[in-house]
């Protein structure tokens, strides 16, 4: 005998700030104001039907303008275990420099997303692991090849205490810093975390 387990879930809003981060350089990320709209319809064609999520934001964003200058901003953490692995987790490059950039930005009513230039070129900048502060709500995300409407759904439900999911490849929460995220399913149990008020 099989049984279905159903649960409804209360709507819960989220308010998310975008920040579009020049450098003291004056490098600034690739990624325009005008790609907001398309992101949140991406976020919550995602959230809405499965978890009750609705994602909202104010454009044109933020503009963001640091007093240090952006060599990279993330980095993959090595595996505690084996530090010849990696962990598929992201670090992130002068910590103490960018939490006064928290600070002084930061909306604490909303997921804060930071949009970072890189040294490498965008094309070719491979990092693909965006770096997550659940504390803060903050996430920082390089310009580089990895699409943003994939990357953003999955730092998102990071940021709202899903779990890292490193088998089911059709789970929104799969990361692989090789392999992406190919999923969007969010099952029951993520379902209920990220719809906590």
């Amino acid at each position: 005998e099989t049984a279905l387990a159903v649960s409804v879930l209360a709507q819960r809003r989220v308010s998310l700030v975008f920040h579009f981060v020049t450098d003291r350089g004056g490098n600034r990320t690739v990624r325009q104001p005008a790609i907001l709209g398309d992101l949140v319809d991406e976020l919550n064609g995602i959230y809405e039907a499965q978890a009750a999520v609705i994602f909202e934001t104010e454009e044109p964003g933020n503009e963001v303008k640091l007093p240090f200058d952006i060599v990279d901003a993330v980095y993959e953490e090595k595996d505690l275990m084996d530090k010849r692995l990696g962990s598929n987790w992201g670090g992130l490059i002068g910590r103490r420099n960018w939490e006064k950039v928290f600070r002084s930005n930061n909306d604490a009513r909303s997921l804060n997303i930071y949009l970072t230039p890189t040294d490498t070129p965008a094309a070719s900048n491979d990092n693909a692991i965006p770096y997550v502060d659940v504390m803060n709500s903050t996430c920082v995300i390089e310009d580089g090849r990895e699409p943003l409407e994939e990357m953003l759904p999955h730092a998102i439900g990071r940021l709202l205490g899903c779990p890292l999911q490193l088998k089911d490849r059709s789970h929104l929460m799969f990361w692989d810093a090789t392999l992406r995220r190919t999923g969007d399913f969010i099952p029951r149990s993520c379902a209920l975390t990220l719809n906590r008020n």
